[in-house]
């Protein structure tokens, strides 16, 4: 699975509880992680969200959820 880091562009994966969202793409504005530094949620600004405060804008995901988006830095 691919840790992603700030400002990393990710795409909504196809999965039973994203359905709302599949496919939609956007910027990583918040990484969650472990004590340990283990990373197992994001916070993603879709693109042409509202303006505003990006770490305030956005919804959380799993790790699992996300993709790299196509083109984007893996």
């Amino acid at each position: 699975m691919t840790e992603f880091k700030l400002g990393d562009r990710v795409r909504v994966r196809a999965l039973a509880g994203t359905v709302p969202y599949v496919g939609r793409a956007g910027e990583v504005v918040r990484v969650n992680s472990t004590l340990g530094g283990a990373v197992y949620g994001c916070l993603v600004r879709f693109d042409g969200s509202m303006p505003g405060d990006p770490s305030r804008i956005g919804i959380a995901f799993l790790q699992s959820e996300l993709e790299p988006e196509a083109g984007g830095a893996p």
